[in-house]
Parts: structure tokens; sequence; C-alpha cells
């Protein structure tokens, strides 16, 4: 149980390195420097990153306690990432761009299949 909640600390202090990039490692400045398409391509990962973290911190921490099903939560977390990744889509991409719009496609079907199993 202890080595589950030091994991959980341990992700949730990831979280807020990964919400702190900005302001520690000057990411406005080197982001700019990019190429459009590389710098939304930078972010997306670094959100994704940052999900990753906190969901698993709270895997570890709701196993450490026998809360719930882990299952459920691990299929939950699931959907929250295509849900998150969709969003992410349509914020940083241009949605005129057949490319961009076969891509929410999928994101979206991926979230509608994941919640199918719930239901």
């Amino acid at each position: 149980m202890i080595i589950l909640i030091l994991m959980s600390l341990i992700s949730f202090i990831g979280v807020g390195i990964h919400l702190m990039y900005s302001p520690l490692f000057g990411w406005d400045e080197d982001l700019t420097k990019l190429k459009k398409d590389n710098r939304l391509a930078a972010l997306t990962m670094n959100n994704l990153i940052t999900y990753f973290l906190a969901f698993f911190g709270v895997v570890d921490l709701l196993w450490a306690f026998n809360v719930v099903q882990i299952q459920i939560i691990l299929l939950v977390g699931i959907i929250g990432f295509w849900i998150i990744r969709a969003i992410l889509q349509i914020s940083y991409y241009n949605m005129s761009d057949r490319l961009s719009q076969f891509f929410l496609t999928i994101y979206i079907l991926m979230t509608i299949g994941h919640i199918s199993i719930i239901l």
C-alpha cells in the first residue's frame, strides 16, 4: 500500500512539473521557434502526458485503498483520454483539413466504442 501511495505522489509531482513547463523550461520562447505543426504536436504530447500522469496517480491511490474496481477506472480513463484527444484536435489543428477531420472521427469512434463497453 505504501508503494502505491508513493508512486501516486510521484505521478502527481510529474503533473505539476508538466503544468509548469513554460515557466520552468522557457517553452514560450522555444516553441515559437518551431514550425506550427511541430509546436502543436509538442503541446499535444505534453497535455496527454500530463493526463496520463494524473490518471496513473488516481489509479494508484484508488488501488491502494481498494476503493472501486480497477477495470471500471481503467475504462473510464481510456474514455477520458479519447475525449481529451478529440478536444485537442479541435483546439489545435485546422479542422477544414481532411486529415484533421479523419483523426477527429477516429477519436470520436474510439470514445463511443469504449463507452459502449460500459453500457
